[in-house]
């Protein structure tokens, strides 16, 4: 579990200065943009350089951070375009029978005789749900909602979900 605690999550891209006093834009991949005030320091582009966020100011849809000691333009110049992450010890536990995306990503997919067909790939929601990406042993990819229809059981500690689906050749 450890190795998992020290894992890094992307959670936003760095977009565009905001002003002239080191006020950065980002594009947040988090659910609930607000859940961002958790977090007070982030990792940032592929050296994953650790900074302070100082202060969070929200305008609707758009996050704007402040980063402690980057208090110019220039200051900030080298970071537009890059990506952030947290640790992912710095999330919430969750309650029993939720999971975040990315601990599902990777899981083997068995079908429902128990039958390994292939490997969720990725996870997306467009507004109406979660939808599951699946690569089968064949290739070929796939995607369903990710639902109680098509999901029946999620083995986290096992590594793999069994879902209702016909496989694919």
């Amino acid at each position: 579990m450890n190795k998992k605690n020290n894992e890094i999550i992307l959670i936003g891209i760095l977009k565009k200065p905001k002003g002239l006093k080191g006020d950065i834009l980002i594009d947040c991949f988090l659910k609930d943009h607000l859940k961002l005030e958790y977090f007070k320091n982030v990792f940032v582009g592929s050296k994953k350089l650790e900074y302070s966020i100082e202060k969070i100011n929200f305008k609707g849809n758009r996050v704007i951070v402040k980063f402690s000691r980057l208090d110019d333009l220039e200051s900030i110049e080298d970071l537009i375009g890059e990506k952030i992450f947290i640790k992912r010890k710095q999330l919430p536990d969750l309650d029993e029978d939720t999971w975040y995306h990315h601990d599902l990503i990777g899981l083997k997919v068995k079908d429902a005789n128990k039958k390994y067909i292939g490997n969720i790939t990725a996870l997306y929601n467009f507004g109406a749900g979660d939808i599951v990406e699946i690569e089968y042993l064949s290739g070929k990819k796939e995607m369903f909602p990710f639902d109680e229809y098509f999901v029946k059981e999620i083995k986290l500690e096992k590594e793999y979900v069994v879902m209702e689906i016909e496989d694919v050749k």
